[in-house]
């Protein structure tokens, strides 16, 4: 649909006309490798021994924050806020851009655990968890009994990613676009979220009704707001904003007795705010970090762990300095893997998974998180 179609859509529904989609989201693209970088960061302090370090070590987990509001504002923007897009049409491209690599990254998972298990100390094969796994549903963890954690870790975010997009799906059938699309996507989420806050079931609820789902909302009132022109920072109040908002993600909290989605979901709502300021400099290092996002996300927990088990093999951890130095290396090791994957792998999986749901020349312009 062409731009212009995306307005008189919008006006024909009765809403303001939406902003037309603008090319200038380096902001966010940026944001996307930052976000990365951070649930990287967080998992190699874990590796090096740090769960120790308690709240100052918890804050890096704010990425996880980030791509969720990032991902509420994307679903509204990449579909001209339900004016440009039909919800057979979001769903695909949904399929394209998650699918193809999480299962790659999942079968591989799989392969190690039936024919080389002995890598793989904190992970079991259990048929059902793992075509759970492949199918984006919580299941309970056999090698913890205590977590609904799929095969591949990091795909715990990929779960509620995808009851987001079904939920923002059906908010496509039955509202059409503008505020009741926002309005009908966002009821459910909150209404899951309130369960969560009040009652904290357990088990497979509980992994549903976590609070943390309610940073989609914030992202889509973000979008919203964005592509009718209510949002309009310039980048020196932007980057203030942003600064300030980084801080208060990176500094170690008082309590933790404060709700995730206030603790770390309002400053993540304000980077993406100040993200989608115009005028960001151009830095390919940046752009391209922000490519490989997905990518980056799903490899690192291979990465560290072979890192891990060379570590122990060389007994590097007993050595003054060994566990600091796998801070350097591990980081490092991620995002060349990241990169690589990305170029290797997801592009060309995400191109077949194009080619066959007929989606000739479709970009995708959303990662998947955390």
């Amino acid at each position: 649909m062409a731009k212009r179609d995306l307005a008189d859509a919008a006006a024909a529904a009765g809403d303001p006309p939406v902003a037309r989609p603008r090319a200038d989201l380096a902001g966010i693209q940026y944001l996307r490798g930052v976000a990365a970088t951070l649930v990287v960061v967080y998992h190699v302090f874990l590796q090096m021994g740090a769960a120790t370090a308690g709240a100052s070590l918890e804050t890096f987990r704010a990425g996880v924050d980030i791509f969720f509001v990032i991902s509420g504002f994307i679903m509204v923007y990449s579909t001209g806020c339900g004016a440009g897009t039909t919800p057979l049409q979001f769903l695909r491209r949904r399929i394209v851009r998650i699918v193809p690599l999480y299962w790659a990254m999942t079968l591989f998972m799989i392969a190690v655990l039936v024919f080389a298990p002995q890598f793989v100390k904190t992970s079991k094969l259990a048929w059902d968890h793992a075509l759970a796994s492949l199918a984006f549903v919580a299941r309970l963890n056999p090698a913890t009994s205590a977590s609904y954690i799929p095969l591949v870790t990091p795909g715990w975010t990929l779960n509620l990613e995808m009851m987001f997009y079904a939920v923002f799906t059906l908010a496509l059938l039955v509202a059409g676009s503008g505020a009741r699309l926002i309005l009908a996507a966002s009821l459910p989420i909150v209404l899951l979220a309130a369960i969560g806050l009040t009652a904290d079931p357990p088990g497979f609820a509980g992994f549903y009704t976590d609070p943390i789902i309610l940073e989609f909302v914030f992202g889509m009132v973000v979008g919203l707001l964005f592509m009718r022109g209510r949002i309009r920072l310039s980048l020196v109040p932007a980057t203030m904003l942003g600064v300030l908002a980084l801080a208060l993600l990176l500094i170690p909290p008082e309590s933790t007795l404060v709700p995730r989605p206030v603790r770390f979901g309002l400053p993540a709502l304000a980077v993406v705010v100040a993200a989608l300021a115009p005028g960001w400099p151009k830095v390919p290092a940046l752009h391209r970090l922000g490519d490989a996002s997905y990518s980056l996300y799903l490899t690192h927990f291979f990465v560290l762990s072979a890192l891990v088990q060379l570590w122990r093999r060389l007994h590097l951890f007993a050595m003054p300095g060994g566990a600091l130095l796998l801070f350097p290396v591990g980081l490092v090791a991620c995002i060349a893997v990241g990169v690589l994957s990305w170029r290797y792998v997801e592009t060309p999986l995400t191109a077949l998974a194009k080619r066959w749901l007929d989606q000739p020349g479709a970009k995708p312009v959303t990662l998947r998180a955390v």
